[in-house]
């Protein structure tokens, strides 16, 4: 898909004449959630673009239509379903839409077609901790957990299907804490608090965790370099939880030595019975 996916080609008057159709015929289909009356409705419209208006199933996540929302996003209406558009003038996504509706059926759904998890505006994209600000104030902690979390997946299962940006937050912390920029890993509390405390922050570009795991924790502790200290030194394994999930990465730091004003540290990383390995300076 184009990058021109991520805008939408309506003109003013075709969303004026969707909303007015949101408005008029299918205002007590939706509220009714009739998917039937809905799919009849729409295939009998004159106008009918190859890709589902953005403007309409905006409308129908909203109104928490959840029957009509997946007959539309399973291609029931013979229209194709953009799950990377987003509003021009808000940024947000349809994923946004309906986590802001509380609708967590459809947030899981529109997860697993890979939609949209980041904020576009016409000033670029939005800092991940705006991201995170804009949930917490506007949805519930359900929702945010379940926005960067499918608790019937494995981590890394999580990692590679969501793509932008994942998050491991352990959610009751406040995002100024615990957060990442959009360019990378940036933390300032202390790495063992933080491991122990507040889970952490993984950049998926930067990780690739489904198959280069050992080779790219180099780029994670050398952004946190500078919190590991004396507490940290002292443990022979510590353990980086994920929230809602009963699993957790034994993370394995021995066999220390000098070099030169850095320290060499043996990094084993446990997990499913895998066992990853990695030498990483700090």
């Amino acid at each position: 898909m184009d990058s021109k996916a991520e805008e939408i080609n309506e003109s003013d008057g075709e969303r004026s004449y969707w909303w007015c159709l949101l408005m008029g015929d299918l205002y007590y289909v939706l509220e009714d959630d009739d998917k039937n009356n809905f799919l009849d409705i729409m295939n009998n419209l004159s106008y009918k673009p190859e890709v589902f208006p953005f403007t309409v199933i905006s409308g129908i996540i909203i109104a928490c239509a959840h029957n009509i929302t997946t007959a539309v996003l399973n291609g029931e209406t013979g229209q194709k379903v953009d799950v990377k558009a987003v509003c021009p003038r808000t940024g947000e996504s349809l994923l946004h839409q309906a986590a802001f509706s509380s609708d967590l059926s459809t947030v899981d759904t529109l997860l697993r077609l890979r939609a949209r998890t980041d904020v576009r505006c016409n000033k670029g994209k939005l800092p991940l901790n705006e991201v995170l600000r804009r949930f917490m104030c506007r949805t519930g902690i359900e929702i945010v957990t379940l926005l960067f979390w499918n608790t019937d997946e494995t981590e890394f299962e999580v990692f590679e299907r969501v793509g932008d940006k994942i998050m491991a937050y352990y959610i009751h912390h406040s995002a100024d804490d615990v957060c990442a920029d959009m360019k990378g890993i940036k933390v300032t509390t202390d790495l063992a608090w933080l491991i122990q405390e507040a889970g952490f922050i993984i950049d998926y570009a930067d990780l690739h965790i489904k198959d280069r795991l050992h080779s790219k924790w180099e780029k994670v502790w050398q952004s946190l370099r500078d919190q590991v200290n004396s507490e940290i030194e002292q443990e022979k394994s510590l353990y980086l939880r994920f929230p809602n999930s009963m699993d957790s990465i034994d993370l394995q730091l021995c066999g220390k030595k000098e070099k030169g004003k850095k320290k060499l540290w043996n990094v084993t990383v446990k997990h499913d019975g895998k066992m990853l390995k990695a030498k990483v300076l700090s």
